[in-house]
């Protein structure tokens, strides 16, 4: 994929012609399912639209509340949630590990911004801009309505997330490599402190 396959954020939420949103080869918006790689449950917005709803892992079900536009913007991208058009949002912009990722209005600020690191075999680390911190699964739960949280990294399946091409009917099975021009950063780059489970 080249620049020309990407489409602008909407105006209203950017002044920058540098974010954009992964599209297709047809510019057309491509939602993907964020899924956790030791519960395979996938991010999904509790409840409604209003702001500071929590992100929590649920059961794959098509959701367009399980659905995100991946905005980029240089070395960093935004996640944002199909249903609501609001962002994940690490809560009040705290940089303390065990906060909540909530979603949030308003253009990308730093602590609605994260690094991607591609650990291989279609698997992700996501790092939070303004705290360094990774995006976790509390408790490294397999239940439904865990939350997403903020946390040090410690390289366990619970912080590891691939991403699916969201679609209306059939859930797919097989997990999406994320396109060029998202900068993707080195598994070397990663904190080297614990040994994986």
């Amino acid at each position: 994929m080249s620049q020309s396959d990407f489409t602008q954020l909407p105006e209203e939420l950017s002044n920058s012609d540098s974010i954009k949103v992964l599209s297709d080869l047809n510019a057309q918006a491509t939602y993907y399912d964020i899924v956790v790689r030791s519960s395979s449950k996938e991010a999904a917005v509790s409840g409604a639209s209003q702001d500071n709803v929590p992100i929590v892992q649920y059961d794959r079900n098509n959701g367009f509340n399980q659905q995100w536009l991946i905005y980029y913007l240089g070395d960093y991208v935004a996640f944002q949630a199909r249903h609501s058009g609001k962002f994940m949002d690490v809560f009040e912009g705290r940089t303390e590990p065990d906060v909540q990722i909530i979603q949030h209005p308003d253009k990308p600020v730093d602590n609605q911004l994260w690094k991607l690191f591609d650990l291989g075999n279609y698997e992700y680390a996501i790092q939070a801009k303004h705290s360094g911190l990774f995006m976790t699964i509390q408790g490294n739960s397999q239940d439904n309505g865990a939350l997403f949280i903020q946390y040090p990294w410690e390289n366990k399946n619970n912080q590891k997330f691939e991403f699916y091409i969201a679609a209306t009917t059939a859930i797919s099975e097989t997990p999406a490599k994320l396109p060029d021009p998202v900068v993707l950063h080195s598994i070397n780059s990663l904190p080297q402190i614990y040994v994986s489970d």
